[in-house]
């Protein structure tokens, strides 16, 4: 791990895979056999696939994103789901997930494509307002307050909630190469991982890069860690 010092202060670890949502830290003082664990595979019905994101909503579900499409565990068994209305896409392939102001969740697919479920509705393209001139969504991050951040290729860094969106930066003000991951830190800062222009964070409405060179890759998730720190791989 590297840390950088100063206004723009980060962590940088290779190899970590984690949620976004906080979590409770482990007692330090206890062994990992101390702790009630429980174990889902295919043989106790998970359909299986690569996970790309879990997200539990305010009404209990569990949801897990895969490549083979949205699955939804109540605790007890799994729901496969790969064609949830004739009016939405197809979710063959779910590139993320996260929970919204409302409780409800967003699923974001392939393209211009982000499904919005109500708990108490049917799922629907939650894009709609920004068609036709949104190619796709790269990125997408629930902050803590329940709004959700997206990078588009057309509409740049948007937030949304309680279903309006509105423009944090730009596309003018954003890297050209697409963003493939975001995140906030305690300090309120947002973050910005690329395909292939490294880290930057947004600072008056236009990105900056971090000029470092252990961040000149490809930045594909990022994890607040402190109050102005944040680990990406």
């Amino acid at each position: 791990m590297t840390r950088f010092t100063g206004r723009a202060s980060i962590a940088i670890a290779l190899g970590i895979l984690a949620l976004a949502a906080p979590a409770r830290a482990m007692d330090p003082n206890r062994a990992v056999s101390q702790y009630i664990r429980d174990r889902w595979g295919t043989e106790r019905g998970f359909p299986g696939g690569q996970v790309e994101g879990i997200v539990q909503t305010r009404d209990g579900y569990l949801w897990i994103g895969t490549d083979r499409g949205l699955i939804q565990f109540d605790g007890l068994s799994f729901r496969l789901i790969t064609d949830p209305t004739p009016a939405s896409p197809p979710i063959v392939n779910v590139l993320g997930l996260a929970g919204d102001a409302n409780g409800d969740l967003l699923v974001r697919l392939q393209g211009p494509n982000v499904l919005l479920h109500p708990s108490n509705g049917a799922f629907e393209n939650a894009l709609w307002p920004l068609r036709p001139q949104e190619i796709a969504i790269t990125a997408m991050y629930q902050e803590s307050d329940g709004s959700v951040l997206m990078a588009g290729l057309a509409n740049g860094l948007i937030r949304y909630r309680h279903g309006t969106f509105e423009t944090v930066s730009s596309i003018t003000a954003l890297p050209h190469a697409p963003i493939i991951a975001i995140a906030k830190s305690g300090d309120g800062k947002i973050w910005l991982g690329t395909r292939d222009e490294g880290l930057f964070y947004v600072e008056r409405g236009r990105a900056v890069r971090v000029e470092h060179d252990l961040v000149r890759r490809p930045i594909g998730a990022i994890l607040p860690v402190g109050p102005r720190d944040v680990c990406g791989h």
